[in-house]
This record gives structure tokens, sequence and C-alpha cells, in this order.
């Protein structure tokens, strides 16, 4: 607490507080607060609910020192396998705008299957209208399911190329979380 901390009793009494409010944990503070008080103005006003905004609550949970020392793990992690892991982002790009133009070629001419006042044309009519519905169809989700049978065969090979996309940064995070936890334990049995 800080009214217990010698450091902010010396005056003046301001400026410590103000270095709070704008360091890290200060921000984190704030972005959990303030979709309180927004709840508060907005539902009492005619634009809605702020649900979404709420999800910066759990930034919170960044703050302590079991947060920090898994922070400096998550980044150790990623500096050891940094390389391995940007090829993998490199190849997931590569992978999202090649089905996006294989989902534009054969969905570009379909008129016949319809959701929610829309053609399977009309969603892949250009090969960035069909980015963003090609990047919903390999995070896993499916909110369309009409497509003819050339998409449906792309949405196939699709799928499996999301499973193997989210697969492998999965996989390198473990074996270095893996190997990470065998040198701390390597070094707690030199220092018994």
């Amino acid at each position: 607490r800080h009214e217990d901390d010698p450091y902010y009793q010396v005056p003046p009494f301001w400026k410590p507080r103000l270095a709070y409010i704008f360091s890290f944990y200060g921000l984190v503070d704030l972005a959990a607060v303030v979709p309180f008080y927004l709840d508060i103005i907005i539902t009492s006003s005619s634009w809605g609910s702020t649900a979404m905004v709420r999800v910066f609550r759990l930034g919170r949970l960044l703050r302590g020192p079991q947060a920090e020392e898994a922070q400096a793990m998550l980044w150790r992690v990623f500096k050891d396998k940094g390389d391995v892991l940007f090829v993998t982002f490199y190849a997931a790009c590569a992978l999202w705008v090649t089905f996006a133009c294989l989902m534009y070629l054969a969905e570009r001419d379909d008129e016949d299957n319809e959701a929610n006042g829309l053609t399977q044309s009309q969603r892949y009519n250009t090969i960035p209208n069909s980015l963003w519905y090609t990047l919903v169809h390999l995070t896993g989700d499916f909110p369309l399911v009409d497509y003819n049978p050339e998409g449906k065969l792309v949405l196939v090979f699709m799928v499996l190329a999301a499973v193997a996309v989210v697969c492998l940064p999965a996989g390198i995070y473990a074996d270095a979380f893996q190997e990470l936890m065998e040198k701390r334990a390597k070094a707690l049995k030199k220092k018994a």
C-alpha cells in the first residue's frame, strides 16, 4: 500500500504519485478501472454496453512479483526461440494470403449461397475482402458454411493448415519452457 511506503511520505507528496500514474502499473490500473466508470456513463445514456472494454480488467493480473517472474520467463522463451517463431509467423501469413486468394478464386462467382443478406460472391468479391473471412476460418471459427464444392475443398486444406499453424508455435513454446525449467532445476541442484 502506498500509505505505508516511506517513498510516498516524502514531500512534495504529488511527485511520487504523478510518477506512479504514468508508470506501467499505473496505466494498467487505469485501464482496469476506466471500464467501470465508462459502463456507468454509457449505460445511463443510449450508447449501449461496454462489455468488450471490461476485458481490460484482466490487465490487473499483470501486477505483482509472480506476474513479473512469469513475464520474464515468457520474454526469455521468446528471445531463445524468436527466430523459429518468426518463421512460423511468416508461414502463417503466407498461408493466410494463399488461402484468401484460393477462396477468392473459388467463391467469386457463387451467387447461389446466401447468408445474412450477402451472397458468397459479395463476400469474396476481392482478395482484400476475402482476407477477413479467411482469417476467421483459420482461427477455427466457421460462421459461414454454405460454399460451393470448390470452396469446400479449399476449406478442408485450410483447416488442416490452420491446425498446423496453431500447433507449431504452441509446441515451440512448450519445448522452450521445458528447456528453461530443466535449466532452472539443474541450477537449483548445483546450489544445494
